[in-house]
């Protein structure tokens, strides 16, 4: 799958439970299986399935955690990740759950982002 960045900054490419990683039995197992060894804990096969917090609010959509307060912070600034935020608020700390190194830059790289404070000190 292509390189498909959700709002906080992870990869829908990579996960497992990504709708265009998950299509079969076999696909959603394999994503309950890298849940368990990398997060150390394992989503049940029918929760194995996530449209993405890209899509647009809709009727059907699923979402593996559809309270997340980072997509909706980014939704109501109408920004398109985090990185692209002029604040980038302190609102990561459901995202330390998955990983205690997400900063800011590492959210920005992928994108060719760099922050407007380091912009203006490297002008």
């Amino acid at each position: 799958m292509k390189d498909l960045f959700v709002k906080c900054g992870f990869n829908c490419g990579h996960c497992g439970a990504f709708r265009e990683n998950a299509k079969t039995k076999q696909d959603r197992q394999r994503g309950s299986d890298g849940w368990k060894k990398y997060y150390n804990f394992r989503l049940s096969l029918d929760r194995m399935y996530c449209d993405g917090c890209q899509t647009p609010d809709k009727e059907n959509l699923v979402l593996l955690n559809p309270a997340c307060t980072t997509r909706r912070c980014a939704q109501t600034n109408k920004v398109e990740t985090c990185a692209h935020c002029s604040e980038y608020r302190a609102c990561m700390h459901e995202l330390r759950v998955f990983s205690q190194d997400i900063t800011r830059e590492k959210i920005e790289a992928p994108r060719g982002l760099r922050s407007q404070k380091r912009i203006m000190l490297l002008s």
